[in-house]
């Protein structure tokens, strides 16, 4: 058997997929409710951009 290590750094660390991650989760939200189409606001997207707060090591 091999096993193969991937490093991946810490979302905290990868601000652009905060956004990726979270537009995901809305779109999964959105076909699982039947609400196709939804989007953040842009506000919403500001804050995604934000250190994340909590996160530990």
């Amino acid at each position: 058997m091999a096993v193969i290590v991937v490093k991946v750094p810490p979302l905290r660390e990868r601000t652009d997929d905060t956004i990726l991650v979270g537009k995901a989760f809305l779109h999964s939200y959105g076909v699982e409710h039947g609400k196709a189409g939804l989007a953040f606001a842009p506000g919403a997207l500001r804050a995604l951009r934000l250190p994340l707060v909590g996160e530990r090591p």
